[in-house]
């Protein structure tokens, strides 16, 4: 199923891939699915929304997809798996810090691929704190920084290494 506000851009996917189920407008958080990806548009789950989806997991390439924390508290009493968007989509400010380090397409997709791992440990620590998933990337982020500062006279060099600090 795949929706966008520009019925031109649809209609050209739809030629593209005939296979695919168009959908019109908010039609498309009713639909049953096991995973809803928003990848243009953040702030889509509200309350209201995180109320009613029809899924099991939330993950895609927008920003901020979640409107408020309260989503998110939501999702996680209603057992849907929300990737937070931040950690998924790590990978291309990761891509950013390798080009500017002047490093290998194989060293940057190294890196990208521990995104994976990333997200298995936020999923990990949501299970075991009892927080939201979004709180628990938050809270890795924030003891991989405070692990950062703690190294003494080990401040990182590269863009490569600040980001790694994140990520």
């Amino acid at each position: 199923w795949v929706t966008d506000v520009n019925e031109s851009a649809l209609q050209r996917v739809k030629s593209n891939f005939p296979e695919i189920t168009l959908v019109q407008g908010d039609d498309i958080f009713d639909i049953e699915a096991d995973i809803f990806s928003p990848n243009a548009v953040g702030g889509v789950i509200t309350p209201e929304r995180a109320q009613t989806l029809p899924v099991s997991i939330v993950a895609g390439g927008a920003n901020n997809i979640l409107s408020d924390e309260v989503s998110g508290l939501i999702l996680k009493e209603r057992d849907i798996l929300y990737a937070p968007d931040f950690v998924i989509n790590s990978g291309g400010v990761i891509m950013v810090a390798c080009e500017i380090e002047h490093l290998s397409f194989d060293t940057a997709r190294q890196k990208t691929e521990a995104v994976y791992d990333r997200t298995m440990e936020v999923f990990k620590v949501a299970r075991e704190e009892n927080v939201t998933t979004q709180e628990a990337a938050r809270r890795l982020a924030l003891r991989r920084i405070d692990a950062a500062r703690k190294k003494p006279h080990q401040r990182p060099e590269s863009a490569i290494e600040r980001i790694s600090v994140l990520c």
